[in-house]
């Protein structure tokens, strides 16, 4: 699964894959500099759906592939209820 801004979404199919999405990502790929290090340094608004029935919880894992140290991680949270599927921008 891959982070996709909301206007570059595929077209739903019959089995839809589980997406992940935010609209903080520019056309480039970049993230909106509020949600870097350049000025807030905050986590972006995320969005997913299509996730399997059964689903007991999410985690989710950022990681700075670009850093010096590679595979940095940038932001970690986990034990999400499953019932959730948003999360809101700014959250440390």
């Amino acid at each position: 699964m891959q982070l996709q801004s909301q206007q570059n979404q595929p077209p739903h199919s019959q089995h839809p894959q589980m997406t992940l999405a935010t609209d903080s990502i520019n056309e480039n790929g970049m993230f909106d500099p509020r949600y870097t290090c350049d000025l807030d340094n905050s986590s972006p608004e995320l969005h997913w759906d299509h996730f399997p029935e059964n689903t007991a919880g999410f985690a989710l894992t950022v990681e700075d592939r670009d850093s010096p140290n590679k595979n940095f991680t940038q932001w970690l949270i986990y034990n999400i209820p499953s019932n959730i599927t948003h999360l809101p921008a700014g959250i440390p």
